[in-house]
Parts: C-alpha cells; structure tokens; sequence
C-alpha cells in the first residue's frame, strides 16, 4: 500500500469522497482524495492561541488547534478547539464561539445525530471524583444544556459518545477503574440511559465500532494487555479477537474497511514504542497496516506518539491518518491508497 504524505495538514472529518483538514486555525477540504484542497472557513483565535500555534511542537505542548469537526444537516461546521465549542453557519466563512467547556480543555469528541442533534461527555481529570455531565444542544449547537448527569463517585470522566445507525441511538464510553469503567446505550437522547457493560478493564473503551450484531470495542487501558473485542448485543458475549500492543484511542470505518489506531502509552504491560494502525474487513481477522515509533519528545508535555484517524463515515477505500508524536511522520496528513 503506497503512503502519500502533506505536511501541515490534520485530518478531522471524513464523510462520502469529502475529506475536512485542519491547517493551523483553517479548515480546508478535498473532494479528490488529496489531490487540491479548498479553504472552507477560519477561526480567529486569539494572539494568546496564535503565539502558542507557531509550531507543530508548541502546538503539540499548548494542544492548540482543531481536535474535532462535525457538519450539520444545514451544512453548518461545529469545531473543536481547546476550551470551547465553535460553529459556523452555512453562509458563513468564520468561526464564532457558541460554547466555553466548564471543565478540562475539551471533550474528547462530539457525537452528532443524523437530525442534527449534538452532544457530548466531560473529560477532566476529576481526582476527586466529582458529578459528571453529558451536555447536549437541539437547535445546531446554538445553545447547550446538561442532559445527564453522572452521579458523584460513579464514573471519572466520558472517554466518548457515538452514534449507533443500527440501533438509532447513541454509545457512552466512560472510565477509568473498577465500575466507573462503563459502555452504556441511550436510544431516546438521553431521556434513558441504560448499563451494557460495566466493571472491569475489558469495557474501557476511547472509541467504536457499532456494528449490525454488535460492537467492535478496543480497550484503553495501560493496566491490562489490551485487546480488539466483538460484542454481541443479543447474546450479551464479548469476544477477543486480536491483541494490540497499546491502548486504542481512535476507530474508523472507511469504504467497508474497519480500523483501530493504538497511541503509545507507555505501562508496566504496555511497553511499546509504537503507535499502530490495524485494518479488518469482517471485525473477526485484524492485521496491521501500519506503524511508526514515537518520537523524542516527552510524552506527558508533548503528548502520546499515535496515529490519529478523522471523525466520520466514509464511502471511500482511501484510508487517512495523522501522524502526531511520531518519528518521519509528525505533523503530516498521511493518505493511504491501495
């Protein structure tokens, strides 16, 4: 598989042939898998954000940038930035801030309906174990609101939100030890929320797959071997079917192709120095498709060496990464073509 690489360029949303990037505080798109972008709209972050944003290395210690982009049925963009939520409507070529994130830099996605609904999870370190939010927005994220709360002592903080086509609802993923680690389903916007999965290291999850059957969940955990796992939703079973050597923080399905990306998060089990992509077609035989080791940097400043896959559903074959803490690959759009 030949890899194409562009310099500068953050892959955040995949959907159809169109691919959104991310340059600096620019959003660009390319409808012909890489070959020509277009500039789509820009945020106007502050001289503060700007200074911070001077390098890949400063933005990479400051986690400035874009960490999320979701398009809207009306064609509006929802970015996520460090400390806020922002959108542009569809007529319009700029960001403006529509909310400020109470706690932690940011949630860790945000998970939009097929009607437009938006909502997503607080993620922040809460030593203390403090009530945990889920905040939702029914009018394009105008206005958000808290729609769940997590009572004090039970969860840590929301790894994630997704939504289920099979099952028309939506996928919460919390953590971080013992019965905060939780996989959960809502299927009225969170008027219920009900446990799936609950109590130990195997249901400690970042991102997934909804599948027909089931759930593909890979695990996050620096405690335990971690593992790629179908779960069937009618035998309530969970399966392992590959070992993957660091914890999965990102998944994707991509022109019928399933991917789990691992970060390099260095344990007293998971010792790699590598961030790994690993390619499936059925969810049962995985293998990896790519691998690039981390780089020199001081992973707690400068984060996780890991390969970063877009948000997103995609039609298309061609496969898109980012390299992010890696060596040869760091700061560059990687595009995968078979």
């Amino acid at each position: 598989m030949r890899v194409k690489k562009i310099k500068g360029l953050k892959p955040l949303l995949t959907k159809g042939e169109t691919l959104w990037v991310s340059d600096g505080y620019r959003i660009l798109k390319t409808i012909d898998r890489g070959n020509s972008f277009k500039e789509v709209v820009k945020y106007r972050a502050s001289i503060k954000d700007r200074l911070k944003s001077v390098s890949n290395l400063s933005r990479r210690l400051f986690r400035m940038g874009f960490h999320g982009l979701n398009e809207l049925p009306d064609g509006s963009l929802i970015g996520l930035v460090r400390g806020k939520i922002i959108k542009c409507g569809p007529s319009s070529k700029e960001f403006n801030t529509v909310f400020t994130i109470p706690r932690g830099s940011r949630p860790l996605n945000i998970c939009n309906f097929p009607d437009g609904r938006l909502f997503f999870g607080e993620y922040f370190s809460n030593e203390e174990r403090k009530e945990v939010n889920i905040y939702g927005s029914y009018d394009y994220g105008e206005t958000w609101q808290v729609v769940h709360t997590f009572p004090e002592g039970s969860v840590r903080h929301v790894h994630g939100i997704y939504y289920d086509f099979f099952r028309k609802g939506a996928w919460i993923l919390t953590g971080d030890i013992e019965d905060e680690c939780r996989i959960l389903f809502t299927g009225d916007g969170f008027k219920n929320v009900s446990t799936e999965l609950i109590g130990t290291q195997m249901y400690r999850a970042v991102a997934i797959i909804p599948m027909e059957n089931g759930l593909i969940i890979p695990t996050d955990t620096p405690l335990e071997q971690n593992y790629i796992q179908l779960y069937d939703i009618n035998s309530k079973t969970i399966k392992r079917v590959q070992n993957i050597e660091g914890s999965a923080f990102y998944t994707l399905e991509c022109g019928g192709t399933l991917l789990v990306s691992t970060v390099v998060e260095p344990s007293d089990i998971n010792k790699t120095k590598y961030a790994k992509i690993y390619i499936s077609k059925d969810g049962e035989s995985w293998r990896e498709l790519y691998s690039q080791k981390k780089d020199v940097w001081h992973l707690k400043y400068f984060q996780y060496g890991s390969l970063i896959l877009p948000q997103g559903l995609s039609g298309d074959s061609v496969i898109y990464a980012y390299g992010q803490g890696v060596q040869k690959d760091d700061g560059y759009l990687l595009i995968f073509e078979a």
